[in-house]
Formats: C-alpha cells, sequence, structure tokens
C-alpha cells in the first residue's frame, strides 16, 4: 500500500498557504512560530512575532487574565474557542476568533480569522431586532408568536387586550386556549395552511377569549416567520368589539331612516287592516245582538285575517326597528326578501309591478336584519327612479 499521510513539507506547504492565520506557542503562551496570514492580519513580520508573548499582542494586555483559556478544556483535547482584540503594528485594534488546541507535546496550536465583519453584523442584527420589538412594543395591534402550538412572545399590547398582568404571563400558553372552543377547529385549519407553505392567512374575525373568560371579537391574521432563528408564527390581532358596536348603530340609523321614509305608507298599510277589522267587530256585534252566530262567526275569522295582517306587518317593521336583531343566526333569506317586500310595497304598487322568482337556496348564517335592509335599499332606489303612473305597463 501507498502511504497517502503528507509529508512534513506537504503538511507545511497547506498551513503557510492557509487562509487562516496559524501560530504555535510554548506551554507559556510564547509564541514560536506563525504562517504568512497570521503577519497579515497583525500587520506584523514574523521576526516581530516570534519569540513574544501573546498577552503582549492584545490589546488589553490584562485580557487573558480577566477571562484565561480554559485550561481543563485544553488538558481533556478539546478546541477552545475565543474572540479577542489585538494591536496591530499600525497601533490599531483588530478583533480575531481564536481557536485553540493543545498539542501532545504541551505546546499550543492557535488558529485566527478576523471577526471584525461577523461582530459588526452581529450587532446590526441585535440593534435591527432591538428596533422591531420596540416597534412592535409600541404596535396598536396585539403580537403574539407561537411555535409548536405554544405562545414564545408576546408584545403589551397583547396583555392588555387579553387580561393578562403582563406579556410574560402568557409565554408558555397553548395559542388555541385564547380562542372562544367554537373557533378552534377554524384555526387549526388556518395554522396546517400555514404549516402546508403558505406565507400569510389572510385577515378573518375571530372570537377571543379573555383571561377572566370573558370574549370579543378580533380581527386576525397570521403569517410564518423566523423568530431567534428558528421557524415561528406571528400573529396580528385588533379588538374590533367597540369598531362593531358603532357599524351596528349606524346601521340601526339607517334602517330608522328608511322607516321614517316609509312611515306615511306604513301607516295607510296598518290602516287599511285595522279598518277591516273594526268593520266586522261592528258587524260581528250586530249579528250577536240578532242572534245570528253563524254570521258572528264568519265576521270573526274575517277580523281574525286582518288583525294577523296587522301582526305580520309589525313584526316585519321589528326586522328594522331592533339593533339586537343584527345578530348572525341562521336565516332564512327568501323570509327577508319578503320581509323587505311587504314593507316597501306601498312605494311601489303605483309605479310597478315586482315579480318574484326566487331560486331554492338553503339558509345561511347572516343578520335577516341586514339582509332585508339591503334589499329595502334596492327597492326604495328603484321606487325613487319610477314616476308614479300605470304601475303593469
Amino acid at each position: 500500500m501507498v502511504d497517502s499521510a503528507p509529508s512534513a513539507e506537504t503538511f507545511r506547504a497547506i498551513v503557510e498557504g492557509a487562509s487562516d492565520g496559524v501560530f504555535i506557542t510554548d506551554s507559556s503562551f510564547r509564541i514560536e512560530w506563525v504562517n504568512a496570514a497570521a503577519c497579515a492580519l497583525l500587520g506584523r513580520a514574523f521576526d516581530d512575532l516570534a519569540g513574544r508573548r501573546i498577552a503582549e499582542l492584545l490589546w488589553d494586555p490584562d485580557d487573558l487574565r480577566r477571562e484565561p483559556l480554559r485550561r481543563d478544556d485544553l488538558l481533556a483535547g478539546r478546541t477552545t474557542i475565543t474572540t479577542r482584540t489585538f494591536r496591530t503594528s499600525a497601533d490599531t485594534p483588530r478583533t480575531l476568533e481564536v481557536s485553540a488546541k493543545l498539542l501532545g507535546d504541551g505546546r499550543l496550536l492557535g488558529i485566527a480569522r478576523d471577526a471584525t465583519e461577523r461582530l459588526a453584523a452581529e450587532e446590526r442584527l441585535r440593534r435591527s431586532e432591538a428596533s422591531f420589538r420596540a416597534l412592535i412594543e409600541r404596535s396598536p395591534f396585539a403580537i403574539l408568536v407561537h411555535r409548536q402550538g405554544k405562545i414564545v412572545y408576546a408584545n403589551s399590547e397583547c396583555a392588555r387586550s387579553l387580561g393578562w398582568p403582563d406579556a410574560q404571563a402568557g409565554i408558555g400558553t397553548p395559542v388555541l386556549e385564547l380562542a372562544h372552543p367554537e373557533e378552534r377547529p377554524r384555526i387549526v385549519e388556518r395554522i396546517r395552511a400555514l404549516q402546508a407553505g403558505h406565507a400569510v392567512v389572510p385577515f378573518t374575525e375571530e372570537r377571543l377569549r379573555r383571561a377572566d373568560g370573558s370574549d370579543f371579537a378580533a380581527s386576525v391574521g397570521a403569517m410564518n416567520v423566523e423568530f431567534e432563528g428558528e421557524p415561528a408564527i406571528v400573529v396580528l390581532a385588533r379588538d374590533v368589539t367597540e369598531q362593531r358596536r358603532v357599524e351596528q348603530q349606524l346601521a340601526h340609523a339607517e334602517r330608522l331612516t328608511s322607516l321614517g321614509t316609509l312611515a306615511a305608507g306604513v301607516a295607510h298599510e296598518i290602516n287599511n287592516p285595522l279598518t277591516y277589522v273594526l268593520l266586522h267587530l261592528e258587524a260581528i256585534r250586530a249579528a250577536a245582538l240578532h242572534g245570528d252566530y253563524t254570521r258572528v262567526g264568519e265576521h270573526a275569522e274575517s277580523a281574525t285575517e286582518g288583525a294577523q295582517r296587522v301582526a305580520r306587518i309589525v313584526s316585519d317593521l321589528s326586522v328594522f326597528a331592533r339593533p339586537e336583531l343584527d345578530a348572525r343566526q341562521t336565516t332564512d333569506v327568501h323570509r327577508a326578501i319578503g320581509i323587505a317586500m311587504g314593507t316597501a310595497s306601498h312605494r311601489l304598487k303605483h309605479r310597478a309591478r315586482v315579480v318574484q322568482d326566487l331560486a331554492a337556496v338553503p339558509a345561511v348564517v347572516a343578520s335577516e336584519g341586514r339582509i332585508a335592509q339591503v334589499v329595502l335599499n334596492l327597492l326604495l332606489n328603484a321606487a325613487q327612479a319610477i314616476p308614479e303612473g300605470r304601475a303593469d305597463s
């Protein structure tokens, strides 16, 4: 077999041509030999380095005293890595990352490389992260970061929104515990989408749960990020409770405005069946005086129909007048359209003939009042655009 180990000359040529600085010291850290790269790093000639102790070359001579080499690691054959600042021949500092290993004869082998750029990059990154955290802390959004389903960071606004004593109180909390139980399956699907490679999931409204068990509506979005060097998911949330309250008030005011526009016609719509009821009640009284109980039953049935007509009108109006009916619930779209049609009928009957051609649709989770309001607005706008005349023409 051919011995593949490099000769001493080959080894020396490799070390001499290395881009990293290489030096060998005796047991008292006095330099015995350095390569050209080490000379270049310190801006010194070989003769200026050979025979000098390492401490003499440090920017701060007490550096080794304050942070000595870890002899236990060296004696155990382990490589130690430290960062030291040396003084160049131009009397300027140069920071080097030095790997040291004890050789079998007690001498020390050191390999050094310039760490200036790396340290500067680390400092820029540190400042950038500090600025980013400061920005997050000032954000009006509640922001949290979770990894493997547990919270690893939260800002102050998140703590305030969720009722925690401080942001640290939520660290380690399973993120799903922050959501209303009914929302959790949907949130799990959004997390899976991010884990599958989606960069972001869009903002959507979710019900979140505070520390005291109360719920609130929030607009929530999330995206994949790298946090502290590892993949994670950042969540941004904004409490929209007040916004929804104002929207409901505006929607209620809009409905009341529509009712004001319809007031005269609605009064007429109610007056007709009321007159019908009153006439039949008078007829009932007259028939009862004459003992004609068959006619009493007939008139009573007619009066009931008139009263039911009034009740339907009042019921339809309540959809527009009661703000609490804005709540989302299982809603029959056809019923909502019918309410709007009935409410606007007196404005349309002298202008146009409305034909309903409704396809079969399943129930939806929505606000019946808001659906009816949208259809009512369309009908009223149409009525304003059509002059009174022959509705059938």
